[in-house]
């Protein structure tokens, strides 16, 4: 017989593999069973019956001829080791997702600021665009009452039919129209000046043609 207070197995197996005390005399044992009709059988056991059995696989202390931390039964409706893992299964599981979810959010702010320091940057842009091209065609002397009642498109423009002496005010396509970025100017059927993307106007290059040529 081992003379210890405490015993102390990994496993359910590696204790059943011992004779364990099952009076307190030590005049029986139980062997390969903690089942309550188990088999009681005479002869001095291994572990004494008083002695503390601890068993870290399932969680559970014997001593006495009983269970201290649970049911000898065990299934997943009163197993404390079972519940246990659960219980750390979902713990981990909820981190995770509080984790995701933390993440997820703190991207979209990302995205969020950014998106709204981009607007203002193209705002900024646009505005300065339209500045440029404003100061341009007062340079040229033209008189403009404002572009949005008389800024085309290409195609409107080349659609005209006979075109008029006068100044045509012409943009790429509806999405610049739409924006007010006026491309090219032209008097008449003659380029006299085109915007490039900043704004600022670019002159034809010389020698040129004069007096025009008009259509």
């Amino acid at each position: 017989m081992i003379n210890k207070k405490t015993f102390i197995f990994n496993t359910l197996a590696d204790a059943l593999a011992f004779k364990i005390g099952a009076d307190p005399k030590n005049t029986t044992y139980r062997l390969g069973s903690f089942a309550e009709d188990a088999e009681i059988k005479t002869g001095e056991p291994d572990i004494p019956y008083y002695s503390e059995i601890l068993i870290r696989e399932t969680n559970q202390m014997w001593q006495c001829n009983q269970f201290w931390l649970n049911d000898v039964n065990r299934s997943p409706d009163n197993d404390l080791a079972t519940e246990r893992a659960e219980r750390m299964a979902a713990d981990k599981l909820l981190r995770s997702e509080t984790d995701r979810l933390t993440t997820e959010t703190q991207t979209l702010s990302e995205h969020l600021q950014t998106e709204v320091k981009k607007r203002k940057e193209a705002d900024t842009d646009i505005q300065n665009v339209l500045e440029n091209q404003q100061k341009a065609i007062v340079a040229l002397g033209l008189r403009v009452d404002g572009l949005a009642g008389v800024l085309i498109t290409m195609d409107e423009y080349r659609a005209i039919s006979p075109k008029k002496f006068q100044t045509y005010y012409v943009a790429r396509d509806d999405t610049d129209k739409a924006k007010m970025k006026c491309w090219r100017i032209y008097l008449r059927n003659q380029l006299i000046g085109e915007f490039e993307s900043s704004g600022k106007l670019t002159m034809p290059k010389f020698p040129m043609r004069f007096p025009f040529r008009f259509a």
